[in-house]
């Protein structure tokens, strides 16, 4: 019963502080400097971002226990997202550069150089994506994974995954009322709100790892032995021959690059219809309330089905999910001229704000509450070598691998087809959406058969 709750509240308040980061990332990035700048984002600065911290992680993990690397890590991000609301936000106009001229002379690198122009904003985007590919998947699921037995995840994964809406619907509660006022003054006081609650979050994560800590070492350690470790080359030739530990990255992968490049449009979209930093995370937070009463919704089904029925059925909810909500969106999006007449231009843009909000809510919360569950299943089984390293390799490399490739896919043709934008692309984005989630259900039944 300890180890439910305080692994409850510490998922409660890590889905807490990755829910109110994508809709405060997202916000600052679009309104302050438009939505084709995400690309570059994840592509220049996520990416490397997370092949940097991998590399750092396997070394790390043959210094230090899981415990002082849960703490270390944690430290640092809500340390950043503290300094960033009171310090590097307020005086962005004496710490960021003008390259406009820059920009004049080599066009094609428009993107590149405004990110690093605006390296306070980019610094909390690429943070912010990482919170959500470290702190959740790799941290907290490898302590659960080290304390629950197969039987037991069956039972308790599905419970801890409702639990954690409660985070994710508190912060979208917490972004609606920050964000009422319309004013820019307004959103820059709501920001350091913002970031108050993040850093105790944070404080609270770290109070329940360490009731934790006194939990797992009652049943094992969490120490590095001092046995010979193999190097970093010789770890990643281990998970890289693994077909098991690269299916699994496969599935991280292609949902990464599929959510990507509906993302990418819908939030152009949403960025047309909401100019105002307030207005637009004001909408975000009400997706996120609706995203969480659909995934407690979810998770009530995929508590019957990871139960009753096998992992086949629960890992091909959220593709199958993906492949018929996203192929709406975009038939939506690429027939919206024919649709518009009669309708008028402002109607049209609502209705495709609703629809890829709908389609962002349904899928994510299949991806909570059955992609989430029926993957972490797939480690139990693995050795602590590969338990550890090759999960640092599926979730961080291959979440934002493929988010970076989805953004690669849009950067490339933003940059190169003269006058593009997310709009006049998006019938090339929706024949790759539909390969990719294709290529996604097809990893699945390979997986199937193994496990």
């Amino acid at each position: 019963m300890a180890k439910l709750i305080f692994s409850s509240l510490n998922i409660a308040c890590t889905i807490y502080v990755l829910s109110i980061l994508k809709g405060t990332k997202d916000t600052i990035i679009i309104t302050e400097l438009g939505a084709e700048l995400i690309s570059a984002v994840k592509l220049y600065g996520v990416l490397p971002a997370a092949v940097i911290f991998t590399l750092f992680y396997t070394k790390l993990s043959n210094l230090l226990t899981q415990i002082q690397i849960y703490h270390l890590l944690n430290g640092c991000f809500i340390s950043y997202f503290l300094c960033f609301g009171f310090f590097l936000y307020p005086n962005t106009s004496l710490i960021h550069f003008d390259f406009s001229e820059v920009i004049l002379r080599y066009p094609y690198f428009k993107y590149q150089v405004l990110m690093f122009a605006n390296w306070s904003y980019s610094l909390f985007y690429i943070l912010s994506e990482m919170w959500g590919s470290v702190m959740l998947p790799l941290m907290f699921w490898q302590i659960a994974n080290r304390i629950y037995s197969v039987a037991e995840a069956k039972k308790y994964y599905p419970l801890l995954a409702l639990i954690g809406e409660v985070g994710s619907v508190l912060s979208g509660v917490t972004l609606s009322i920050l964000t009422r006022d319309k004013t820019s003054v307004s959103w820059e006081i709501s920001l350091k709100y913002i970031c108050i609650t993040i850093f105790i979050a944070g404080l609270i994560i770290s109070l329940s790892v360490h009731f934790l800590k006194k939990y797992i070492s009652s049943e094992q350690t969490m120490r590095p032995t001092h046995s010979a470790k193999p190097g970093l080359i010789e770890s990643f030739r281990a998970i890289l021959s693994s077909k098991y530990v690269m299916l699994i990255t496969t599935i991280v992968m292609c949902y990464g690059v599929s959510i990507n490049l509906v993302e990418g449009v819908w939030k152009k979209h949403l960025g047309l219809l909401y100019p105002h930093s307030s207005d637009y995370c004001n909408f975000i937070a009400k997706v996120q309330v609706a995203m969480s009463c659909s995934s407690i919704f979810f998770i009530l089904c995929s508590s019957i089905v990871l139960r009753k029925l096998r992992w086949r059925v629960g890992a091909s909810v959220t593709p199958i999910t993906m492949l018929i909500t996203g192929s709406l969106f975009f038939t939506l999006i690429v027939f919206k001229g024919s649709i518009s007449q009669g309708w008028g231009d402002h109607n049209i843009l609502f209705l495709c704000v609703i629809i890829g909000a709908i389609q962002n809510i349904v899928v994510k919360a299949s991806k909570y509450s059955f992609f989430e569950p029926t993957k972490e299943m797939l480690y139990i089984p693995l050795d602590d070598e590969l338990k550890s390293k090759g999960k640092s390799v599926a979730d961080v490399l291959g979440e934002k691998g493929g988010k970076a490739l989805g953004a690669f896919i849009q950067w490339s043709m933003l940059s190169f087809i003269t006058g593009a934008t997310l709009v006049s692309i998006s019938p090339y984005i929706f024949f790759i959406f539909l390969i990719v989630v294709i290529a996604w259900i097809s990893a699945v039944l390979l997986l199937s058969r193994i496990v």
